[in-house]
């Protein structure tokens, strides 16, 4: 009796538990039961969040070197070579603090407002008893490090103080801790921070340098790791990822301390060997934990014309209709490699019945896709032109080719004009 009564306390406790967590696939556009008319591709947006996330909110604090050396310019081919940066000096083209702004105004056209919060933190450093005097407020947090804007759902709040980080320039040393510790005070709302913490939304620090720790203590590289790896134990401990951007050869040279945050959090590592593709590199970044999304018609049996995943997780398709009903199937896989699935009917009619109204703010967001498409069937057009000449020259050099060795052979194959004896010297001429 008492072993009954276990197995069926057992099965209420399994029946009272929640089930498993899914991937969640949430489709804005179009609205259930839509119709289409004409040939133009229909257009997909939605959001996925992996396993263990119920809504797709997302912190990121992107924190940007502005230590003296992110004046210095880059090598670049298309400008000239310039005289060395003055530290404190405004933005100059071509710098590394260039880069980084550049980088961080690409990242937000990829991000959702309306799911995601952005703040802005810098950190340079000066050697122990040479900081300026600061506000009683900032006591509590190292002041090498600043946020300019807290995190907020304002992108225009966020460009303005990029703005700021521009016209104020780059100064001091790099004190990597206090860009780490600034940066999570804003996601965890620690005093002395700018910003009102969400504790569900998901939480990355996008961290910038082109160099090494070089503060608190000038000359001690190994103290100042410890001092990096103090405060990347804490953003661990709140949950905090945090991705790691080297930028040029000096962080290259010794990106232990950047790997090291990236894997303690899980995070990422990004080696970006030349600073000029920094704003195409961080805008690859994945905030949502998914590592793709895919669209198919499977009425057609054919994919997506074009598909997008940006980083927090929302994602854009577009997907060619056949007349009649057309079931489109959304599949979205987590880094880890838990997938889930979604299935939506949109119908083609014949009849003019319009198209389902598209919300204001993924107007921008078809265009770029629309865009990118165009730009996709261009690139394959002028590979297979270039194939196609390829070919041609090919085919040409072979048939000048075969026509020289049928010469050859000819020449090779035809008689002389007389076959006989080689003729005999004339007699030698008479005395």
């Amino acid at each position: 009796m008492r072993r009954l009564a276990t197995a069926l306390g057992l099965l209420a406790a399994a029946a009272a538990a929640p089930a498993a967590a899914e991937m969640r696939i949430e489709v804005e556009h179009p609205p259930p039961g839509s119709s289409f008319t004409g040939d133009l591709p229909a257009f997909v947006a939605g959001w996925a969040v992996p396993p263990g996330h119920s809504h797709p909110r997302r912190d990121v604090v992107v924190v940007i070197d502005v230590s003296a050396s992110t004046l210095e310019a880059f090598e670049r081919p298309d400008v000239p070579e310039r005289p060395a940066a003055v530290p404190g000096a405004p933005l100059r083209e071509g710098s590394v603090l260039e880069a980084e702004i550049a980088a961080t105004r690409r990242l937000l056209r990829t991000l959702d407002p309306r799911f995601t919060r952005v703040a802005v933190v810098t950190f340079s450093g000066e050697p122990l008893g040479q900081s300026p005097a600061l506000p009683r407020w900032t006591e509590s947090l190292d002041p090498a490090a600043v946020t300019w804007v807290g995190l907020t759902h304002d992108w225009s709040a966020v460009e303005r103080a990029l703005d700021a980080v521009a016209e104020a320039g780059a100064h001091g040393l790099t004190h990597i801790a206090a860009g780490v510790e600034r940066a999570t005070a804003e996601l965890t709302g620690r005093t002395g921070a700018e910003s009102r913490p969400d504790p569900g939304a998901r939480h990355s620090i996008l961290f910038m340098t082109d160099g090494i720790p070089t503060l608190p203590v000038p000359g001690d590289t190994r103290r100042n790791q410890l001092e990096v790896f103090k405060q990347v134990r804490r953003a661990a401990k709140h949950g905090i990822e945090i991705h790691a951007y080297a930028v040029g050869r000096e962080a290259l040279r010794g990106p232990f301390t950047l790997e090291t945050m990236a894997t303690e959090t899980g995070g990422t590592f990004t080696a970006v060997r030349d600073p000029a593709t920094l704003p195409d590199r961080l805008p690859a970044v994945q905030l949502a934990g998914l590592d793709g999304v895919q669209v198919r018609n499977l009425t057609t049996e054919r994919d997506a014309l074009a598909t997008h995943l940006r980083p927090d997780g929302t994602f854009d398709a577009l997907v060619k209709l056949a007349p009649g009903a057309n079931r489109i199937e959304v599949v979205a896989t987590a880094t880890d490699g838990d997938s889930g699935r979604r299935v939506l009917v949109m119908e083609r009619r014949d009849a003019a019945s319009g198209r389902p109204a598209l919300p204001e703010h993924l107007v921008s967001r078809r265009g770029e896709l629309l865009e990118k498409d165009l730009e996709e069937r261009r690139e394959a057009r002028r590979r297979q032109l270039g194939e196609e000449i390829r070919r041609g020259r090919a085919d040409d050099e072979a048939s000048e080719a075969a026509a020289q060795r049928r010469e050859l052979e000819l020449e090779v194959g035809r008689e002389p004009a007389s076959v006989g004896a080689a003729p005999e010297p004339p007699p030698p001429a008479a005395d």
